[in-house]
């Protein structure tokens, strides 16, 4: 995405200020920077306001400092990928439907990415400037 070499990703827990999320795919880039591999959702529940911290999204560069083995001390988002964020809940059908396969394939094809969470939730991020109607695919994909 950015030119790095070649790193494999790897799981790590991030802490968020109050909030700890385990499992977060990362990929190390060196000078306590990681590009983020998943979407972050969930892990930003706090009880003040003033705690709020912008979450990373797929494909943001991030610094976080190391707390301990393979856990991390988010600091701050560093560079944003150029990518729109899409996200719905779909039926369990259209996701054993080969039709989203092929939906979800031109998103890769595009340079974009797709991940699914919680059984129904899809989210989507496809590159700024991208001219692909999701809608309109997504749309058909549910007339009869």
């Amino acid at each position: 995405m950015t030119g790095e070499p070649d790193v494999e990703p790897i799981e790590m827990t991030i802490q968020w200020n109050d909030a700890t999320q385990e499992g977060i795919l990362v990929t190390p880039l060196g000078d306590n920077r990681y590009r983020v591999e998943v979407d972050v959702i969930s892990c930003m529940l706090l009880d003040r306001p003033r705690d709020y911290v912008p979450l990373p999204r797929w494909g943001d560069v991030v610094e976080a400092r190391e707390i301990g083995p393979g856990r991390v001390q988010f600091v701050r988002v560093v560079e944003r990928a150029r990518m729109r964020r899409f996200q719905w809940v779909i039926s369990r059908a259209l996701i054993e439907s080969p039709e989203l396969d092929r939906v979800l394939s031109k998103i890769m094809d595009l340079g974009g990415n797709w991940e699914r969470v919680f059984g129904g939730v899809v989210i989507v991020y496809l590159p700024r400037g991208c001219d692909y109607d999701l809608w309109a695919d997504l749309k058909r994909l549910r007339e009869p």
